[in-house]
């Protein structure tokens, strides 16, 4: 007497490759679906930088700096940020760009300042920068000494005069380590002084 079909013993094996080749592709699916996630979230804040790095520039080519002006036309600090004037389309306007840790991004400010009237118009861009940003440190070179100062006052008596470039390291937490995520460098054109 001849029985067809499949014994117990066959049926466990078949189950089991089964399992075991839908697992592979099911891990494989997942660590590219992940790896695409990731991809994606830096491509965000890639954006985010190049449209940071570009404001910074176009602001700085604009940077006012006068003899006769009594405001301390640039100053900044290690950690605090930046704060300068411009003056585009003769429009004068206060620029600040400051660390926010909490949303892990930098913040500018400007405010549109008219001094006749004393009105003031205020308007904030935030670029986030990254995820498990731990410092957003800001540089100032002097060209005087060919050194990146971490600190800078254009008032200051033994400066008076604005630095040749700024520049902004932004660090992050990968894993155990901290590493520089990036660098944005802007130049001042030193020799633009309105009268």
């Amino acid at each position: 007497m001849k029985e067809e079909g499949f014994t117990l013993l066959e049926i466990l094996i078949a189950i089991t490759i089964t399992g075991i080749v839908f697992g592979a592709v099911f891990a494989f699916l997942h660590q590219g679906l992940m790896i695409w996630e990731d991809f994606g979230e830096d491509e965000d804040y890639s954006q985010y930088i190049r449209v940071l790095d570009s404001n910074l520039k176009n602001d700085l080519k604009y940077i006012f700096c006068s003899e006769y002006s009594t405001k301390n036309l640039l100053k900044g600090d290690y950690y605090s940020g930046l704060e300068f004037y411009i003056l585009k389309d003769d429009i004068l306007q206060k620029i600040r760009y400051e660390a926010d840790y909490r949303q892990n991004s930098i913040v500018k400010t400007a405010t549109t300042i008219d001094e006749l009237t004393e009105d003031t118009e205020e308007k904030t861009i935030s670029f986030v920068v990254g995820k498990e940003i731990t410092d957003i440190l800001f540089y100032y070179y002097n060209p005087e000494n060919n050194y990146w100062e971490s600190s800078w006052s254009y008032s200051d008596e033994t400066k008076g005069y604005l630095p040749a470039a700024v520049k902004i390291e932004i660090k992050h937490r990968k894993g155990d380590n901290i590493e520089k995520l990036v660098e944005i460098l802007g130049e001042i054109y030193v020799g633009r002084i309105y009268k």
